[in-house]
């Protein structure tokens, strides 16, 4: 099923957790307030990124699959190696 435009149909699904799939398409600008995708009674889901294309004037064209629960972890980056650590600090 394609939803386009109706973002109150759109909440419905997400809360009775029945999207399977998502295509997103994200465009390089902010016009202000708005809609929002996941709203409060969304379900928690997880989606991996199947594949995405970017369009010559920037807009990001990502479809996602459902995935499961969501995989939590952490953004953390890694400790760097001690002599990583000694160049950084020859930097200061």
């Amino acid at each position: 099923m394609l939803t386009q435009g109706s973002s109150d149909f759109l909440q419905v699904l997400f809360a009775n957790d029945l999207i399977d799939e998502l295509r997103l398409l994200v465009c390089p600008i902010v016009l202000g307030k708005g809609k929002r995708l996941f709203g409060g009674g969304a379900k928690p889901a997880g989606f991996r990124l199947e594949s995405f294309k970017v369009s010559p004037n920037g807009v990001m064209i990502a479809s996602y699959a459902r995935a499961g629960d969501v995989m939590t972890g952490s953004f953390a980056l890694p400790r760097p190696a001690p002599q990583e650590e000694r160049k950084e600090e020859g930097l200061k």
